[in-house]
């Protein structure tokens, strides 16, 4: 019997290492992976980044790298039911998603484990800027694409 894990390498995003994971498992039937992704942007100056999201049996991987933030900057970050628009419950709660704070090359970047899965959908990704008095301001949104 084959057992395939999904391998932990520093500065690689989830959707990269489930694809090497998949690459390495050919043998597998059916690894139970579902893949997200979302693609983040402000302007053509601003913040960048991509959040991933991979729901392996009753828990979903997620991380985000942000580039173009002001060194030192904060931001929250989560995945929400719903859409841009109108999002509803953050998956998971607010507490399990770490604060990003902005390095001097304006990157930023975390990861998180949800202790359940991502159903159907919608789902967005959203990034919140977190002004000095602790108030959260939106500064990206996108919805979360099914990778697989």
């Amino acid at each position: 019997m084959s057992t395939c894990r999904m391998p932990r390498r520093p500065g690689v995003g989830l959707l990269a290492l489930a694809a090497l994971a998949l690459t390495a498992c050919s043998d597998a039937v059916d690894l139970g992976q579902t893949a997200w992704q979302a693609e983040l942007s402000v302007g053509p100056e601003g913040l960048t980044g991509s959040v991933a999201a991979v729901s392996v049996g009753n828990r979903t991987e997620a991380s985000i790298q942000l580039e173009r933030a002001a060194p030192g900057e904060r931001y929250d970050w989560r995945i929400h039911a719903g859409d841009c628009e109108a999002a509803g419950a953050i998956v998971g709660g607010a507490a399990v998603y770490p604060r990003l704070v902005a390095g001097q090359d304006g990157r930023a970047e975390a990861e998180t484990v949800l202790s359940q899965t991502l159903g159907a959908g919608p789902y967005a990704a959203r990034v919140l800027h977190v002004l000095p008095d602790g108030a959260e301001q939106p500064a990206a949104c996108a919805p979360l694409e099914r990778a697989r």
